[in-house]
């Protein structure tokens, strides 16, 4: 790779080397991003890049944790007419005295 530079308006192997290795990825880019390969492979290669990509950035971060605001979920809320949420206080819930 090092060896292929660009001359005029093309690209090409300096003097002394060979470019078939370059020209075979440059082929492979080119045919990779036609609709018909995608087609006939049904295998979209930027899709499946970029979707990897963000499945690792997800992995990456740090989890949220978690949040304990007093109240008790034992037994769940009662919802009245109003669609209200009421939880029941518990002896545990009054020991604190104003």
């Amino acid at each position: 790779m090092v060896s292929f530079v660009s001359k005029a308006n093309s690209y090409e192997a300096e003097k002394g080397h060979h470019d078939d290795l370059m020209m075979t990825l440059v082929l492979f880019g080119w045919l990779s991003t036609q609709s018909y390969f995608k087609d006939l492979t049904n295998f979209d290669l930027r899709k499946n890049l970029f979707q990897e990509k963000i499945q690792k950035l997800e992995d990456e971060l740090t989890p949220f944790g978690f949040i304990d605001d007093g109240i008790s979920l034992e037994n769940g809320p009662e919802i009245d007419s109003n669609g209200d949420a009421w939880y029941s206080a518990s002896d545990r819930d009054m020991d604190f005295k104003w």
